[in-house]
């Protein structure tokens, strides 16, 4: 008696959901000898995450995870994963380094992300680069979460001979420091004497070492932010690791012929970038 094991799964019919059954075929000689009951090869795949531990911080700190199977003749794959959405933000999906990829433009529906993609021949190796995924935590406090490998399903062989590729996969733990660092201090800012630099502001501030914790802050980002009152209008002046900031903004235009601000308002917020 030969037993076979077989993933079948249906996509969600609503957003963040899915079904996912395990079945068991029981097949005599007799029977798998019978005319019409050929079956394909079946060949076993496996999904890692590279790193499988990541340490990040959650704002403007960003990282990325790669994802790499175990292939043999592989042709075409169809891969789900589970990614918190509450916890963790995907900002980009990269196609890969394996030769002749194409990845398909990913989904993500609530917190379940598909990935397909297939190869221009059959494609065999033990770390097969197939998408690096670009994220950022958004989780509101200190958490742990994880990306996870669901299921998937991928083909090989030729059109007369069919080889399905039943895969697992791993887990790549995320731990998410989030408590934030503590307002920059004693932001002041300097015009200086005509004509030097009479159409910039130099803006100071003190340096964040501590966070709301009182742990250490390790190479915080700075963003400067300036609010146009004539305009109403919001937007970043820059980002930077340094405590200081020449801003051109008095002669910032946001039309041809319309370079005059009459009144700014300032303002600089820290992110941590390492736990």
């Amino acid at each position: 008696m030969k037993i076979l094991f077989a993933w079948d799964w249906l996509r969600p019919a609503r957003a963040g959901s899915h079904w996912a059954t395990l079945s068991v075929l029981l097949l005599t000689s007799a029977v798998a000898a019978r005319p019409g009951n050929t079956l394909d090869d079946l060949t076993a795949g496996y999904v890692h995450f590279l790193p499988a531990v990541v340490w990040t911080t959650n704002g403007c700190a960003e990282f990325v995870v790669n994802v790499e199977a175990t292939l043999t003749n592989a042709r075409a794959f169809s891969f789900q994963f589970y990614v918190q959405s509450a916890s963790l933000d995907l900002i980009e999906v990269v196609p890969g380094s394996a030769p002749g990829l194409h990845l398909m433009p990913e989904l993500l529906r609530g917190d379940t992300l598909w990935l397909d993609g297939f190869f221009d021949s059959q494609t065999t190796g033990p770390s097969v680069s197939l998408a690096a995924l670009r994220m950022r935590a958004v989780a509101p406090h200190d958490a742990v979460t994880d990306i996870r490998f669901v299921q998937g399903r991928g083909y090989g062989g030729t059109p007369s001979s069919v080889d399905t590729i039943l895969f697992a996969g791993g887990v790549c733990t995320v731990h998410i420091e989030g408590t934030p660092p503590l307002p920059p201090d004693s932001v002041i800012i300097i015009t200086e004497p005509y004509p030097a630099h009479d159409d910039s502001l130099l803006i100071l501030w003190h340096r964040v070492t501590h966070d709301a914790d009182g742990d250490t802050v390790i190479h915080p980002l700075y963003t400067v932010y300036l609010n146009d009152v004539r305009r109403d209008t919001t937007f970043v002046a820059t980002t930077t690791y340094d405590t200081a900031y020449w801003c051109p903004y008095v002669a910032h235009t946001f039309w041809p012929g319309d370079p005059t601000v009459n009144a700014t308002i300032i303002w600089v917020r820290a992110c941590k970038t390492q736990p």
